[in-house]
């Protein structure tokens, strides 16, 4: 039962059964599903079965803007509960995405973040007589773990 990410188009991709490889796919490919809309195996590939993994929120979104989740939303999903699409947000939706090779580590789906570009900080001070105190503190990353925060102060 593992399924793969095919990237796409700047982070929509397929979700892949590496057996078989058929796609995850909602019923009747539209790209604005309706809420409930069942989630199915297809080989079809199109713009309608397009997602995104949110590994920071732990979420499967649809590329129509809705999300993934055990159906009726229950936390504790039997057996047999279909997976369908809906706008609602809640703790019962979350998905993990682990390594194949090791079920203990979980991964960043789209790698490591790169940072590019040039920065620059531009301070003017309005009346130099008066005592001014800068902070600048700067985060880099979505979650507290993987994210570095640093920061100065002068006067």
């Amino acid at each position: 039962m593992h399924w793969r990410f095919v990237l796409v188009v700047d982070h929509w991709g397929y979700i892949e059964h590496v057996a078989i490889g058929k796609i995850i796919h909602q019923r009747g490919g539209s790209l604005k599903p309706w809420n409930c809309t069942d989630l199915v195996v297809h080989s079809s590939r199109h713009w309608g079965a397009l997602f995104a993994l949110d590994g920071n929120n732990h979420h499967v979104i649809h590329k129509g803007g809705k999300f993934a989740h055990p159906k009726g939303g229950r936390p504790d999903a039997g057996n047999h509960t279909t997976v369908n699409l809906h706008s609602d947000e809640h703790a019962a939706m979350k998905f993990g995405f682990f390594s194949p090779s090791n079920l203990n580590t979980e991964v960043l789906v789209y790698g490591y973040p790169k940072m590019i570009g040039k920065w620059k900080i531009i301070h003017m001070v309005l009346n130099p007589s008066a005592e001014h105190t800068f902070t600048l503190m700067v985060k880099v990353g979505k979650s507290k773990t993987e994210s570095r925060t640093c920061g100065f102060e002068y006067s």
